[in-house]
């Protein structure tokens, strides 16, 4: 018997999964409209300006380290822009902004 818990993980998964799956098919360059019409609403959000242009960051949930219910950034890889065009993602990409 299926419980709201064991579906709402289910959704969980499923979200985690898609989003590692369009992740693995973008390519440097792409709009920021773009991945956001094909990616959805982030789960957070970054916008902050430096000498070489305005950034985002989106975070979107590819993971889960804790059981808690909880999205945390830990769990979500950051894909990020500079004047609206996809310049990197993950960890590696994130770092090299500062």
């Amino acid at each position: 018997r299926d419980s709201v818990a064991s579906r709402g993980l289910g959704d969980v998964y499923k979200r985690q999964f898609n989003n590692r799956k369009h992740i693995a098919n973008l390519e440097t360059g792409t709009s920021y409209e773009s991945v956001l019409r094909k990616m959805g609403v982030a789960d957070f959000n970054e916008l902050f300006e430096k000498q070489d242009g305005t950034y985002r960051v989106l975070y979107y949930r590819t993971q889960k380290t804790m059981g808690d219910g909880i999205t945390t950034k830990d769990e979500c890889t950051p894909l990020v822009f500079r004047n609206s065009e996809l310049v990197g993602w993950g960890d590696s990409a994130y770092s090299l902004m500062h």
